[in-house]
């Protein structure tokens, strides 16, 4: 209603083809700007909870140790069960990772919607449309 609110009635076809134009162009980009962002946040997020990841870590070793246990009583072989094992760490850790992600991903959208809500209370009072005239 916004779009159409100050446009003489024959101007109506322009703004409506502008009006999806727009539209489609921002949801494009809008798009490929969260699919950028999802990626590159995905990959920080893999690096830093990768680095804390350490072959050290007492608690990654005892998960480790009792998930090869766990695959080898599923007839995994003692061979086969570590790099098993650290594949679903791994595998965790690219779930977390891609989580984390689009949860950036929901705040920064999250945040733009909310700095949008003045722009909507200040947009100027405007008046209805008249009546449409009557026809066959």
């Amino acid at each position: 209603m916004i779009a159409y609110s100050q446009l003489r009635p024959d101007q109506n076809n322009k703004a409506s083809s502008l009006t999806n134009l727009f539209r489609n162009w921002g949801g494009s980009f809008g798009i490929a700007f969260v699919t950028t962002a999802a990626e590159r946040r995905a990959n920080f997020h893999q690096l830093n909870l990768g680095s804390h990841l350490g072959s050290s870590s007492q608690s990654l070793q005892q998960n480790t140790e009792n998930m090869v246990s766990h695959l080898m009583q599923y007839g995994f072989t003692s061979a086969d069960a570590g790099p098993a094992a650290l594949g679903v760490v791994y595998q965790q850790l690219l779930h977390q990772s891609v989580f984390l992600a689009f949860m950036d991903c929901f705040r920064v959208i999250g945040w733009l919607t909310l700095t949008m809500i003045p722009l909507v209370i200040f947009v100027r009072k405007f008046k209805g449309g008249k009546a449409p005239a009557g026809g066959h």
